[in-house]
């Protein structure tokens, strides 16, 4: 159930971040369209967690974001634990996610 508290914590976070930002992130989930982020905020916590794992920021790398070379599954990429440096390439204020790339 979402809290006050969580939604203060999205507005600080979505307050901090813009398109083009750098950020880094724990893999947390592998799906078939990329990896799920868990990312480190401003203050070096994490903000929140990609899917449905809570009612936090979902953060995706979209598979043809995960590698500057062709790959056919996420895991070719990265593991789960795995943490990697992310850059913010959409945001989507409504929906509460955030589109990111390893590539760029």
């Amino acid at each position: 159930m979402k809290t006050m508290e969580d939604d203060e914590s999205l507005a600080t976070f979505m307050a901090t971040v813009s398109v083009g930002d750098t950020l880094t992130g724990t893999v947390a989930e592998i799906t078939p369209l990329g990896a799920a982020m868990l990312l480190d905020g401003f203050d070096g916590d994490p903000v929140g967690f990609i899917g449905c794992l809570s009612d936090g920021i979902e953060g995706l790398v979209h598979l043809s974001e995960l590698s500057t070379t062709p790959i056919e599954t996420p895991d070719q990429a990265v593991q789960i634990g795995d943490e990697v440096m992310v850059t913010v390439i959409a945001i989507d204020l409504l929906r509460r996610r955030l589109a990111l790339s390893c590539r760029r």
